[in-house]
């Protein structure tokens, strides 16, 4: 775990929030901000998390921090099925994310922790006229962890622009699900692919550095022409789903996803990866769909790499 007064110290530095491979896609929207600019009080939001075990194998929370707008809710053990597990909801204080917002988050969880962590809600990325904005995730997982992250969607507002950079460090005992979903827009505000720019960016080592995988989707609407043969289609709304884990599980969780996937009625494919795990991409015909796909795949993933089946996740 990291020292405290480590973690603060850095906080007084912008490249502790900023990740250090900005595309020349997201950099050319770097300008000036005439409200509150880039690294001033307010804009720079982070979260610090470490799991282990107790006494009795129950995941708990051994380090935490938060910085607003995030805030954490205590762990929960309300699955009767998998008592272990601890369940994490993230929550924001704001309304979603503004230009020149610098976000972070930093999971690491300790040999033989089950964690389930998602979001209270979607992660709105409000209309800019100046710079953009930015999250950057890392999450450590050492020998025997098992962890879902499964945040909600991101609904780019209308001329945003976002980046968002994903480091995984697992290790090859351990298993990762993690999940994304990024929609069309504020689609009952009649705003559809008006975004400027939306970029996920993900990649994957172990525990010696060793490479897993890498993956980017980069959504430009404005340049593209997302509902052309090839692209998205008559599909709008696009869900990716990691699955990092052992060898032995890769097979039958392939099928199963290839499976889920077909009789969704979405378009969409499972692929393995070379480094010991599976990717999942789905265009879905809207956010409701998705989402059930990507909840579908949890539950096999679980029920084939820990034995356990998924409870109903609730949010309200």
């Amino acid at each position: 775990m990291q020292n405290p007064r480590d973690v603060v110290q850095k906080m007084n530095d912008l490249d502790f929030y900023t990740p250090h491979d900005i595309p020349d896609s997201i950099k050319s929207f770097d300008s000036d901000i005439r409200q509150l600019g880039v690294g001033k009080s307010g804009k720079n939001g982070s979260i610090r998390l470490g799991f282990e075990n107790d006494a009795t194998g129950k995941t708990i929370i051994c380090d935490q921090f938060a910085e607003v707008p995030f805030h954490i809710q205590r762990v929960l053990h309300y699955d009767m099925t998998f008592p272990d597990m601890a369940y994490l909801y993230i929550i924001s204080a704001s309304g979603g994310i503004l230009q020149g917002d610098r976000y972070r988050i930093d999971i690491t969880a300790l040999k033989g922790t089950k964690t389930h962590i998602t979001t209270q809600g979607a992660t709105r990325i409000y209309g800019m006229d100046s710079n953009s904005a930015t999250q950057m995730i890392n999450i450590t997982l050492e020998e025997d962890a098992y962890m879902e992250f499964v945040p909600d969607q991101i609904i780019p507002y209308r001329n945003s622009r976002f980046y968002q950079r994903t480091n995984l460090n697992i290790h090859d005992s351990a298993t990762m699900i993690y999940s994304e979903i990024i929609a069309p827009g504020r689609v009952a505000m009649g705003e559809s692919f008006e975004y400027d720019i939306c970029y996920l960016k993900a990649k994957a080592v172990n525990q010696n550095g060793t490479f897993r995988f890498a993956d980017a989707a980069s959504i430009e609407p404005k340049r593209y022409d997302l509902e052309s043969f090839g692209i998205m289609g008559e599909g709008n709304t696009i869900g990716s789903v990691y699955v990092v884990t052992k060898e032995e599980n890769i097979t039958p969780l392939h099928e199963k996803i290839k499976n889920a996937i077909k009789s969704s009625g979405a378009s969409g494919g499972a692929s393995t990866m070379m480094g010991g795990g599976l990717l999942a991409r789905i265009v879905g015909n809207d956010t409701t769909q998705t989402k059930d796909i990507v909840m579908n795949i949890l539950r096999h993933a679980r029920e084939i790499c820990t034995g356990h089946i998924t409870p109903e996740i609730r949010k309200s």
